[in-house]
């Protein structure tokens, strides 16, 4: 009997011992893990901070960039417009000039037709006038 007891005792301090040993062993592993975490957390952190720096520099660049391009732009329309109404005032200036020539043409073409009729008005109211009181004189002759 006692060398069954023996041997479970026996076999009761191999489990244990296997057991510490198991124990220490996840016990390095975790040690070693977290320290691998906390090493690529770091390498990850100056990744990010490195990138995020390049980034921003990108971005500064490129909204200098734009910023020129849109003032250039800016400029080149101001310029393109200033033209362009120059143009149009012009152009309005010369139209307004021939209208007002045309309009004062046609205001003395007006004026000659208005006078030319009146005359011929005129004149044909003299000479009925005149028919009339010849034809009322022979009237009055022949009442007499």
């Amino acid at each position: 009997m006692k060398s069954i007891k023996s041997k479970l005792n026996n076999g009761k301090t191999i489990r244990t011992k296997l057991n510490d040993e198991n124990k220490s062993i996840r016990t390095k592993l975790n040690d070693e893990n977290k320290s691998i975490r906390t090493k690529l957390n770091d390498e990850n952190k100056s990744i990010r901070t490195k990138l995020n720096d390049e980034n921003k520099s990108i971005r500064t660049k490129l909204n200098d960039e734009n910023k020129s391009i849109r003032t250039k732009l800016n400029d080149e329309n101001k310029s393109i417009r200033t033209k362009l109404n120059d143009e149009n005032k012009s152009i309005r200036t010369k139209l307004n000039d021939e209208n007002k020539s045309i309009r004062t043409k046609l205001n003395d073409e007006n004026k000659s037709i208005r006078i030319k009729l009146n005359d011929e008005n005129k004149s044909i109211r003299t000479k009925l006038n005149d028919e009339n009181k010849s034809i009322r004189t022979k009237l009055n002759d022949r009442k007499l």
